[in-house]
């Protein structure tokens, strides 16, 4: 941001283009190879494009490369590291309930039993599970 900011490319940040260039390609079972493929060759001739458009003598393409790469390699990290936490949220809201308890799905602990040293309700330990992975989730957006 800094970068783009003392060079006067800011606004290449709002082109429309930007989420093409940025954009992590994933393996995906419903993807054939070459569609995953023209994928990749679409982004690199937008992230070409981009550093044409917005190279000047103040911000070289290479800048621009490395800025348009280091917002895709945010994204990757969000994708590998808190994606699974929000599917843990996900399943943790699907298949228990803090206050609705399936016979053989409680999430109550007990002191002593299964090394645990503490005692909290299926509610109580519902509500932990919620807020950590909450609180994770939102340090690993952050960082």
């Amino acid at each position: 941001y800094t970068l783009l900011k003392e060079n006067g490319g800011l606004i290449m940040l709002f082109d429309p283009d930007i989420e093409i260039a940025t954009r992590e390609i994933l393996p995906d079972k419903k993807k054939s190879r070459s569609s995953i493929d023209a994928e990749i060759q679409r982004k690199e001739k937008v992230v070409a494009n981009l550093k044409r458009k917005y190279c000047s003598s103040t911000l070289s393409k290479e800048q621009i490369h490395k800025c348009l790469y280091s917002i895709c390699d945010n994204d990757s990290f969000l994708n590998s590291n808190r994606l699974p936490i929000d599917k843990m949220i996900g399943y943790l809201k699907k298949y228990f309930s803090p206050d609705n308890i399936r016979e053989g799905y409680s999430l109550a602990i007990f002191a002593g039993e299964d090394g645990s040293r503490l005692t909290h309700s299926h509610e109580r330990q519902y509500n932990f599970a919620l807020q950590s992975l909450t609180l994770w989730k939102q340090i690993m957006h952050d960082m």
